[in-house]
């Protein structure tokens, strides 16, 4: 009786899950509740630099460090802390159609600042309303890069495009 009963509960629990989660269509649009648009996998600073040829070096004080590589594709990313909030920054040496998309932020950020540091060109979106954050992406010749945080709002803009600086400045100096 007990095995039944355990087993007809997994058996809801699991459909449960699997109803709650979305897909996507041929076109990465969700079409569900969730969306899961970049698995990944585990990695380190050496493996990413080593294998895929990106830097994704970090800023000093950065804490709950975690690399990974974006599966299926040459995408690099690691997320870490600093005074309590949460960044993704992200690598490729390929060249996107869609430079806002490699960040994995599906927000429409309505706003852009756009500037030039040390030989890269960074765009700046935000204005995306409550809980979309601030996010730059930015390139020098094969290299694109980005730079996420939920955790900002618009009034973080100028502490963030700072902390952009700060990337670029520990990648080609």
């Amino acid at each position: 009786m007990k095995k039944m009963l355990l087993t007809i509960l997994t058996i809801t629990m699991l459909g449960a899950l699997m109803c709650s989660c979305g897909g996507n269509d041929k076109t990465g649009t969700a079409t569900g509740t969730t969306f899961i648009p970049n698995p990944m996998v585990e990695s380190s600073y050496a493996e990413l630099k080593a294998k895929y040829e990106i830097d994704l070096p970090l800023l000093n004080g950065a804490k709950n460090v975690k690399y990974f590589i974006i599966t299926g594709t040459s995408l690099g990313e690691v997320q870490f802390q600093i005074g309590g909030d949460k960044y993704s920054f992200r690598g490729t040496r390929k060249d996107l159609n869609d430079p806002q998309s490699m960040a994995g932020v599906y927000y429409e950020f309505p706003k852009t600042d756009k500037f030039s540091y040390d030989g890269c060109e960074v765009t700046v979106w935000y204005g995306g309303g409550k809980g979309a954050g601030l996010c730059a992406t930015w390139r020098r010749a094969f290299d694109r890069y980005s730079l996420y945080s939920s955790a900002l709002k618009d009034t973080d803009l100028e502490a963030f495009e700072l902390t952009v600086k700060a990337l670029i400045d520990k990648q080609y100096r």
